[in-house]
């Protein structure tokens, strides 16, 4: 069953997920990191709604896992060689605990 507002939602998701990245990390990354935001919208709106919690658009999900997932994901994927970039590289990028620690505080 197709739900517009779920699709609008994942897409939401995902351009707020990869929102926080988009400067530090590579294109191929992206996709990767924009799904998983969608999922975590997705998923956390579903529980947001079993609960019986009063969230009609959605933004739960959207603007706070997604954009959670997405501030931690600098520190995951961020690669501090990209030009114009003046971060640590993130974890998969050979930079360490660091900057996912620092992400983490926020």
């Amino acid at each position: 069953l197709i739900v517009a507002d779920e699709i609008a939602n994942g897409i939401l998701g995902s351009l707020v997920a990869i929102t926080a990245t988009c400067a530090c990390v590579h294109p191929p990354e992206a996709p990767l990191i924009g799904a998983v935001g969608a999922i975590l919208a997705l998923l956390v709106n579903d529980w947001i709604a079993r609960l019986k919690l009063d969230d009609p658009v959605g933004a739960v999900g959207v603007h706070g896992a997604a954009a959670a997932w997405g501030v931690l994901a600098v520190g995951l994927f961020a690669d501090g060689a990209l030009p114009g970039i003046e971060v640590a590289s993130g974890l998969f990028r050979g930079g360490g605990v660091h900057l996912l620690g620092v992400q983490l505080l926020l």
